[in-house]
Formats: C-alpha cells, structure tokens, sequence
C-alpha cells in the first residue's frame, strides 16, 4: 500500500510488516509509523534495477510509476518468474 501526503507518495506499507504489529497496537499504531521510505520504479527499468532496489531498500514490492502516476508493482515473485521463464512454479 502506498501511503500518501499532500505533495504526494510518502512511503510504503507492507503487509508482512502489519502482521508483526500485536493487537494491542494496532489500535494505535499509525501508518506513517510502519512505513519504509517511499521508493519506485520507472516503467522502462530493467529487472536487475528492479532488484537491486528491492534489495537496497529492504522490501519485497516496488510500485512502477511513470510522471506521478502509479502503473503497478513489481516484486520477488515477479523478478522469479522472468528468470526463470514460463512453465516455472511462480509464474502461475
């Protein structure tokens, strides 16, 4: 999920990190509190750039955003299944 502000993108909310929050405070706890730095990808990256910010920022998905707008996402599964190629488990 991206998490926005007034002057746009501010960070991004990933589930697996939700999860780790306990009950008690999830009541309190804000987005803007669970966040990783905002990071994306233009459309015309390659895979291996699309790695290597994955793997730099720490995060599983990069949303593809081209002049301000949000295309899609790209992430591990993604990267796995153009490596290695149609037919493979995750490419289903």
């Amino acid at each position: 999920m991206v998490v926005t502000g007034p002057d746009g993108p501010r960070g991004l909310l990933e589930l697996d990190v939700v999860l780790q929050v306990s009950p008690a405070e999830l009541g309190w706890l804000r987005a803007v509190d669970a966040m990783v730095p905002f990071a994306w990808i233009p459309p015309d990256s390659t895979t291996a750039q699309a790695a290597e910010v994955l793997e730099r920022r720490g995060i599983s998905q990069v949303p593809v955003v081209e002049n301000g707008i949000f295309l899609g996402w790209i992430g591990d599964r993604e990267l796995r299944a153009a490596l290695l190629g149609p037919g493979s488990p995750t490419s289903s």
